[in-house]
């Protein structure tokens, strides 16, 4: 059967676990659990999750142990009460004390409701995982957060039971007790044996032969051992004395002290150590629920405010003041109410009933004249409403009205914004140390160039460091045009570069070495001397005459052109030359040197699909498209004309094609290869018949009354070395 169900441990969760299993490793202290829905349908676990799918409700765990049965198994409980619930449970998670899932598991879906819904129940969810080593794992929680199942209750009393944590008798308490048949004995710890009374019993009888006693006189009485006897002629035995006095002693237990205490003598009594009655101070009267009947020694019950769980009301003619707990959300009230009004009621905050936000800053509280703001160190909003104030206070960052918003952290963070602009200001206060006024910068309040150590640029500046631009620099605006020089010229630029002695151009381009490259070009500003390390190349060769030929580019040189040395091209297309309706050049591919033709009015274009002449560049072979002589006398006598060819070779239509020798011959590939016998049989039986399809008898043997035996083998054949045939026969 397939396994359904499953808990598996994350990677995280193994990750911890492993790490725990090294010397002075942390061990992992598992401390929660979450279950959820899986959103909507049963998951399967994954190694891989860090959380549930869809977590519906986390809780410290109830009890983490180890199995009694499997040492290597850690069972973590999580216990879920009755007021919690309205929820599906698909799918498990346990966590340790940094919040990580350490593992993942699903289970059968079951609904937990909730006890508003009018059916509720604790349930409790346990996960069990395997470790390799149950000392890396922390099997102690916090006792604060147990809350004890009946299971747990029944398993700690039976536990109790099989143990010898029990107390010894004493003349004050019971408890284990030893027996002893000794009747000499004065010890008040052992008891005596039925033997031991025997023996005294009879003693008494055979030594003593007195009158029995009465109440008036000594002598022999008989022991009993009943509690609720009213006989004056019987004597108790110490173990009925002993019951009586267990008994007194149960009940001293469940008074206390209260047993031993006054009772008070009126309902305001209120002398220390007096115990009280039913009405005392308005306490334990009549629950009523309604507010006409309400009693003031009583706990009573208001519709006015819900479910309401409990109700104390205090006289305080002609107010009355309730204090109110609903049971439906815990939510505590106060309440107030003058003669017949309607009570009036404030619900107070707890953890149950949070305040928000709104709340707590609802309300500012004003700062008076001659304040100092270093005493204010409670959270919360303060305003002070006149600069005449802040004037004759002390420690305000502006001598201004503002307002104060101040934070608990590990210390105190004040804000003081002030009314006019919203200019603020932030400090601190920590280990009794307040750290300077702050001031807050925003779009309203801009620092100053000198603020932030800045270069301002309305009033200028100067920069005493290396400026570097990374995207370069404008100046005033894209055309750079400084006021009043509206044209460009040698004496009136529009921007001027100012140095003493010169500027210098250095590239910070590193070389294989990393080192830069430093020094390229340097401009003298005193007599205008311009040194470059590489070459000067012009936008725009229009300004240069005619004494000078561009190295890049195109140009038209008039006249011829000469060189004492070759020209060298690394383009594949060179030495073009163009007349009338086409051009011609040579193309260099790396493989072939091509003579090649433009079409007819594209001089100056891409070559066509013409190939006049192509050489191979590897072996010298030229190739030509056609071949047209005007004159063979240069060739010799190996090489024939068409006439003389004709005449001494077959003419074509005496030779087969191709198609007429394939349909005349054995088609190429169906040849056979090989031939061969394949593996013997034997043949012993009578009769003629055919044993083995198309093979050859190899021996034969007669053995006489028409016995014989026969060995066949097939004949096989193998084509174009494929696999081997069995031949067949008509």
């Amino acid at each position: 059967m397939t396994v359904k169900y499953k808990t598996v441990i994350t990677k995280a969760g193994a990750e911890k676990l492993a790490a725990a299993t090294v010397p002075n490793g942390k061990k992992v202290n598992f401390t929660a659990m979450a279950v959820g829905d899986g959103g909507g349908q049963l998951p399967t676990p994954n190694a891989s999750q860090t959380k549930l799918i869809n977590e519906v409700w986390r809780h410290a765990l109830n009890k983490i142990s180890q199995d009694k049965k499997n040492k290597n198994y850690v069972v973590a409980e999580l216990l879920i009460p009755p007021e919690i619930g309205g929820f599906w449970m698909r799918e498990m998670g346990l966590y340790d004390d940094n919040g990580t899932l350490i593992a993942v598991g699903n289970m059968a879906e079951s609904y937990k409701p909730a006890l508003a819904e009018g059916s509720g129940r604790a349930q409790t969810v346990r996960m069990v995982i395997m470790v390799s080593d149950i000392a890396s794992v922390e099997l102690s929680i916090d006792s604060s957060t147990i809350m004890a199942t009946q299971e747990y209750v029944n398993e700690k009393l039976t536990e109790h039971e099989l143990s010898r944590r029990h107390p010894d008798a004493s003349l004050t308490a019971k408890g284990f007790t030893q027996l002893s048949s000794a009747i000499d004995s004065m010890s008040e710890i052992l008891a005596a044996t039925p033997k031991a009374v025997k023996v005294a019993y009879d003693l008494a009888n055979a030594k003593y032969t007195a009158a029995d006693a009465t109440t008036v006189r000594k002598g022999i009485v008989q022991l009993s051992s009943m509690t609720d006897s009213v006989s004056e002629a019987l004597a108790a035995t110490p173990k009925a004395v002993k019951s009586v006095s267990d008994g007194i002693v149960k009940l001293k237990e469940s008074l206390g002290t209260a047993s031993k205490a006054n009772v008070v003598t009126s309902l305001i009594d209120s002398t220390s150590g007096r115990l009280p009655v039913v009405g005392w101070m308005g306490l334990g009267g009549i629950r009523d629920t309604r507010v006409s009947e309400e009693n003031f020694s009583s706990f009573w019950r208001d519709t006015t405010i819900g479910k309401s769980g409990i109700t104390i009301p205090y006289d305080g003619t002609p107010t009355i003041s309730y204090l109110a707990v609903d049971a439906a959300n815990q939510h505590a009230y106060v309440g107030r109410r003058k003669g017949n009004e309607a009570i009036s009621w404030v619900k107070l905050y707890s953890e149950f009933n949070k305040p928000m936000s709104q709340d707590v800053f609802g309300t500012a509280m004003g700062i008076g004249g001659g304040a100092d703001l270093n005493a204010y160190t409670a959270p919360g909003l303060y305003y002070q409403p006149a600069n005449v104030q802040a004037q004759s206070g002390k420690n305000y960052p502006e001598t201004a009205a503002g307002s104060l918003q101040i934070y608990k952290h590990a210390g105190i963070t004040q804000i003081y914004r002030v009314y006019s602009n919203s200019r603020s200001y932030i400090r601190t206060l920590y280990n009794g140390v307040w750290s300077a006024w702050t001031k807050q910068y925003d779009a309203a309040n801009k620092p100053s160039a000198d603020d932030v150590d800045a270069v301002s640029a309305v009033n200028g500046g100067t920069f005493r460091k290396l400026v570097s631009f990374n995207e370069g620099l404008e100046v005033r605006s894209r055309t750079g045009i400084v006021s009043g020089n509206d044209a460009a010229s040698f004496d009136s630029a529009n921007m001027i570069l100012k140095s003493w002695y010169g500027i210098g151009f250095y590239s910070t381009l590193l070389d294989s070495v990393g080192k830069e490259t430093g020094m390229t070009g340097y401009i003298n500003t005193r007599n205008g001397l311009l040194q470059m390390k590489g070459q000067i190349i012009p936008g725009d060769y229009g300004n240069f005459d005619s004494l000078f030929i561009r190295l890049a580019g195109s140009q038209n040189i008039s006249g011829i052109l000469r060189s004492s040395s070759e020209y060298q091209s690394t383009s594949a297309n060179s030495y073009r030359s163009v007349y009338g309706n086409y051009g011609t050049f040579w193309r260099n591919d790396g493989a072939n040197l091509y003579l090649m033709v433009t079409n007819a009015g594209d001089q100056y274009g891409a070559y066509n699909d013409l190939r006049p002449l192509a050489i191979n560049l590897a072996s010298g072979y030229p190739t030509m498209s056609r071949l047209a002589l005007s004159d063979y006398t240069n060739f010799d006598a190996r090489y024939y004309t068409k006439s003389q060819s004709d005449a001494g070779y077959m003419p074509k239509v005496s030779a087969y094609t191709k198609a007429e020798s394939d349909a005349r011959y054995q088609t190429k590939g169906n040849y056979i290869t090989g031939v061969r016998f394949g593996a013997s049989a034997e043949y012993n039986e009578r009769g003629n018949t055919e044993r083995m399809t198309g093979s050859v008898m190899t021996s034969f043997a007669d053995r006489g009354s028409s016995n014989y035996w026969i060995r066949l083998r097939p004949l096989q054949y193998q084509i174009n070395g494929g696999a081997w045939v069995t031949a067949a026969y008509a």
